[in-house]
């Protein structure tokens, strides 16, 4: 969600310097770094750094996403133990945010366990 405006500030600013933008997996970033199809990559720190520089750019808290109507709606906080016994979304690693969405839909969680 940064990249886009990081990207066009940078096209204004330096507008002789061609930029291409992989939209890879999460796994595949470290991988086109270390093969050389990119100069660098912005990923979680969770994958396999040996060999590269891994520089922090900012942390993230994890949230909470549910419908307007959910009784859990419009909490500033919530503590895990809070989610004991709601139908959660399964843990799936999704490439693009519109997958991680839909997996939010209410019949895709109507069977879904932590």
């Amino acid at each position: 969600t940064l990249l886009p405006a990081l990207l066009a500030s940078f096209r204004d600013r330096f507008p002789g310097i061609e930029v291409d933008l992989l939209d890879l997996p999460v796994d595949g970033v470290a991988k086109a770094v270390r093969e050389g199809q990119a100069d660098f990559g912005v990923c979680t720190a969770d994958q396999e750094m040996v060999g590269m520089v891994a520089t922090t750019l900012y942390q993230d808290r994890l949230m909470l996403a549910c419908l307007a109507d959910h009784p859990l709606a419009g909490r500033k906080e919530l503590r895990r133990a809070k989610l004991a016994g709601e139908p959660l979304v399964p843990a799936f690693e999704v490439t693009h945010v519109s997958t991680a969405v839909g997996l939010l839909r209410p019949a895709n969680c109507a069977n879904a366990s932590a």
